[in-house]
Parts: structure tokens; C-alpha cells; sequence
């Protein structure tokens, strides 16, 4: 996994996930809406290699956006951003309290 400042993708404006990644459904995300936003950063947590996440993910934006995006990934990705990110655990702790 990629550190959080690793994570260095767009932060405005749209993204085109490939179709190695959304091979269905929505491919294009506006940022500025963040649900799609974080629809698109399921879709890169669940499918996507370091590669992908380095390159559509924003650290900043992730960290913030993990209390929310935590319920919408699966257990396993869950648990191995949340032990191996410093950061992803404690915002999501933190937000809830």
C-alpha cells in the first residue's frame, strides 16, 4: 500500500477510471461531487493496484473522506489500508467520536 503522500491524484475536475477498472457501469467521476468521488475511490481501493492508487487517489482526500469510504469497501480492504497507512485508522476513530 501506498503512503498517504504518495497518493498524489487529481484533486478537481473529472476522472476516466480505464475499463481494466470499471469495466461496467460509470467510468467518468466529477470530483466536485462526492459521492461520485467517493464511488470512484471504491472502485480504485477494491480493484486497482499500487499503480492505480497513486495515480487516481488523493492522500489528503482519502484521509478525509475514509469514515464514510471505510463502509463501502470490504472488510479485507478495509483492515489492510487501515494496518498498513498510518493516518487512515485515526481519522476514521477520530470522526467517530
Amino acid at each position: 500500500m501506498p503512503a498517504l503522500s504518495e497518493l498524489t491524484g487529481p484533486t478537481s475536475g473529472t476522472v476516466s477510471l480505464p475499463l481494466r477498472l470499471a469495466c461496467s457501469g460509470l467510468r467518468t467521476f466529477a470530483l466536485s461531487d462526492e459521492n461520485l468521488r467517493l464511488g470512484m475511490y471504491r472502485i480504485a481501493l477494491n480493484a486497482g493496484l499500487y499503480e492505480d492508487h497513486v495515480r487516481y487517489l488523493d492522500g489528503d482526500l482519502l484521509a478525509r473522506s475514509w469514515p464514510r469510504l471505510q463502509k463501502m469497501v470490504g472488510s479485507g480492504i478495509r483492515t489492510a489500508w487501515e494496518e498498513t497507512v498510518p493516518g487512515l485508522y485515526t481519522s476514521s476513530t477520530e470522526a467517530a467520536a
